[in-house]
């Protein structure tokens, strides 16, 4: 009996036990469900637990679509005098730094409320947490703290209604994108005490709405692009005592109304496209700390009428000062030392700059474009001028370049339409590329000896350039250096062997051309169009006659052609003025065309050693009456004739074989 009684003890504990199991497993598949659904509320939000708060940036999925205003407050310093209470449909929003954080909605106001009354820590949901909440229009932030937050990245990233916002004094940081693309923001408050520090990259990008800011004095760093595009902001001031260190790249870039501007004492650098596109800007005071000035700093500032660069600057950044097209006046430091790429390209106002000696480097298309400079001096210091550096100034007239100047770049005077004169240092020893392209009222130029190189167009197009002495130690003549230009008498020095092509094409100045006995050919179109050629010597050395070479040469009546020559190629007389020609025995072949069009022509003498005619060769060669052959008419026959060799050459044109000349 005892054993039974015994028995039964042990099952029934067991029971008890088991019956405990599982009413604590229910209870906590129970507590499971209901910490899962106390987290819904009305409106069918999920809002974030404890340890999701903690772990990652979720509060921001706690806002209800519907709401327009979030207010961060304390329950007995607002609703003391109302004797209001938390609702039941309140959500809590604790975490490990909030005890007693709750959350509801009350028309479209979002409260969040610290319901012991010490106020809200920030850290850790501020990451992201009101990130496109586009139908938020205003944030109460004053009973948050903000003084241990590590993280407002985003914070109210695309909150396109959002129309202002008062930043706390706790606040130390805004992060980047903090109120990025806040399309409708107008005002920015900063607390009277404010401790804000820093204001990261992009921050206020974007804000279109916003008109004017002032900073705090607290404000140490401004980073880069922070108001770019805030298209309507005119006003950016400090207050008093401020003790901004940074300005970073692209700051205010794009800012088009923005007026003026101080930067505070302190600030060292102005970086990369900070007013870059201030289309507006007509006022820029700089401090005495400033010692860089970045890429594109002031580029498209057309509101800028004059500007003064601060002593410590040594050196004027690519494209500074590019597009600022009323700039009137600039004034360089004494210790300045070099002008980079387009720091002033299409200054298009500006008449004059005085150049401080210690200058040592104009860089490309530093003044290109300017089209109202006139006049500019060159310290002795400048050694190096790199291409494109005076390109399109249409109004300077004179310049000297200094000694120590190796070569004028690639376009560097192109299209300086009233430039008259230039004096180039004895150091020269290149002149590149379209140099004076189009510098069509250069007449005056020194070239010095020690210049081995004119590479192709140089002197293209200088229409008034008449004269022009070419140094003993030139070497090299690149092509068309001479098209089109003015150039009437010309003398090529001994070193060059070969003239390219189109090098006095349409110089219809041009009267005569010696030409060096070094030469072997002449290029492509060399003499097209110089009508007023009446007579050249063909060096004894020359081989080649190439294509059109005299093509149009109206006035060339007479011509010797050495017995070195051994080619004439396509149109090589085309339209001459030639009145008889000998042709050497060296040419086996005339090409076609060679001498169409030749009006005047009325005498040729062809030896036995030409086997081929091209097609047109003498076409509408209406005078020639004699062709003296030193071959027989069975030779005669034999030589190759391309089709309408003689076109509208005279019936009775005679051939006269076995001709012996009589000198």
């Amino acid at each position: 009996m005892m054993k039974f009684i015994k028995e039964r003890k042990i099952t029934l504990i067991l029971s008890i036990l088991m019956i405990i199991v599982l009413i604590c497993s229910t209870i906590g598949i129970y507590a499971q469900l209901t910490d899962r659904d106390s987290k819904q509320d009305n409106f069918g939000i999920t809002f974030p637990g404890p340890s999701m708060l903690v772990d990652g940036p979720t509060f921001n999925a706690a806002i209800p679509s519907t709401a327009t205003a979030i207010e961060f407050t304390s329950l007995p310093t607002t609703y003391a005098l109302t004797d209001r209470t938390v609702p039941e449909d309140a959500v809590d929003l604790s975490d490990e730094q909030n005890k007693a954080i709750m959350g509801w909605l009350e028309d479209t106001t979002f409260y969040v409320v610290d319901t012991r009354g010490k106020g809200i820590m920030a850290n850790p949901f501020c990451y992201e947490m009101f990130r496109d909440k586009s139908n938020l229009t205003s944030v109460n932030l004053d009973y948050v703290d903000f003084s241990e937050t590590t993280d407002t990245q985003y914070l109210f990233y695309g909150c396109s209604k959002l129309t202002n916002i008062n930043i706390p004094a706790s606040m130390t940081s805004l992060d980047n994108y903090a109120f990025n693309n806040c399309s409708s923001l107008k005002t920015i408050n900063f607390a009277e005490d404010s401790q804000l520090k820093q204001i990261l990259a992009k921050t206020f990008m974007g804000c279109v709405s916003l008109t004017s800011i002032e900073f705090p004095s607290s404000l140490e760093i401004i980073d880069s692009e922070c108001f770019m595009n805030c298209r309507g902001l005119t006003s950016a001031t400090f207050e008093e005592g401020n003790q901004l260190k940074v300005l970073g790249h692209g700051v205010f870039n794009g800012c088009s109304a923005l007026t003026s501007f101080v930067v505070p004492e302190g600030v060292k650098e102005i970086g990369t496209k900070t007013f870059y596109n201030c289309t507006k800007l007509a006022s820029i005071t700089l401090p005495t700390s400033i010692e860089s000035i970045g890429e594109y700093a002031f580029y498209y500032c057309q509101g800028l009428t004059s500007f003064v660069v601060p002593e410590k600057i040594t050196s004027l950044s690519k494209y500074t000062f590019q597009f600022c097209t009323n700039l009137t006046s600039i004034t360089l430091p004494d210790g300045l030392v070099e002008i980079q790429q387009g720091a002033f390209n299409n200054c298009k106002a500006l008449p004059s700059i005085d150049l401080p000696e210690g200058l040592t480097t104009i860089g490309s298309a530093a003044f290109g474009s300017c089209q109202t400079l006139s006049t500019i001096i060159i310290p002795s210091t400048v050694n190096t001028i790199d291409e494109k550096a005076f390109q399109y100034c249409s109004n300077l007239k004179t310049i000297a370049l200094p000694e120590g100047v190796t070569e004028i770049g690639n376009y560097m005077f192109i299209s300086c339409t009233n430039l008259t004169s230039i004096t180039l240092p004895s150091t020269i020893k290149s002149i590149k590329n379209s140099a004076f392209r189009d510098c069509s009222k250069l007449s005056s130029i020194n070239l010095p000896e020690g210049l081995t190189t004119i590479e192709q167009e140089a002197f293209y197009n200088c229409y008034s350039l008449a004269n022009l002495e070419l140094p003993n130690s030139l070497t090299t003549l690149g092509l068309q250096v001479f098209y089109h230009s003015g150039i009437e008498s010309i003398v090529i020095p001994n070193n060059i062997t070969s003239i390219s092509d189109k090098m006095f094409y349409q110089c219809d100045k041009l009267i005569s051309v010696s030409l060096p006995d070094t030469l072997t050919s002449l290029g492509k179109y060399t003499f097209y169009g110089c009508t007023n050629l009446a007579s050249i010597n063909i060096p004894n050395n020359l081989t080649t006659l190439d294509t059109q070479v005299f093509y149009n040469c109206t006035n060339l009546k007479s011509i010797i052609l050495p017995e070195t020559l051994t080619t004439i190629n396509t149109n090589a007389f085309y339209n001459t003025g030639l009145t008889s020609v000998v042709i050497p025995s060296s040419i086996k072949t005339l090409s076609n065309y060679v001498f169409a069009e030749c009006k005047n022509l009325t005498s040729v003498t062809i030896t036995a050693n030409t086997t081929s005619f091209g097609g047109q060769l003498f076409n509408n060669c209406k005078a020639l009456m004699n062709i003296n052959y030193t071959g027989t008419e069975e030779q005669w026959n034999a030589i190759s004739k391309g089709k309408n060799w003689n076109y509208n050459v005279p019936a009775d044109c005679v051939i006269t074989y076995n001709y012996v000349s009589e000198n």
